[in-house]
C-alpha cells in the first residue's frame, strides 16, 4: 500500500511540485503553533511591561 503510493509519487511527471507542496504544507503545519505561541507571549510581555510602568508611576507619586 505505502510502497505503491510512494512509487506512484516518485514516477509522477510533476513530482517536484508534489514534493514542494508537501514540504510547504508540513512546514506550515509545524510552524503555525510556534508563531501563535510567540504572538501570545509577546502580548503577555507587553501587558506586563505596561503594568510595571504603572507601578513605577504609582511609586513615584507615593514619594511625593
Amino acid at each position: 500500500m505505502v510502497e505503491s503510493l510512494l512509487r506512484g509519487v516518485l514516477t509522477h511527471p510533476k513530482r517536484v511540485w508534489i514534493v514542494i507542496s508537501l514540504t510547504l504544507g508540513i512546514g506550515l503545519l509545524f510552524t503555525w503553533p510556534a508563531v501563535d505561541s510567540y504572538s501570545a507571549a509577546k502580548e503577555h510581555r507587553a501587558q506586563l511591561e505596561s503594568e510595571l510602568q504603572e507601578g513605577e508611576a504609582l511609586v513615584g507619586k507615593v514619594d511625593l
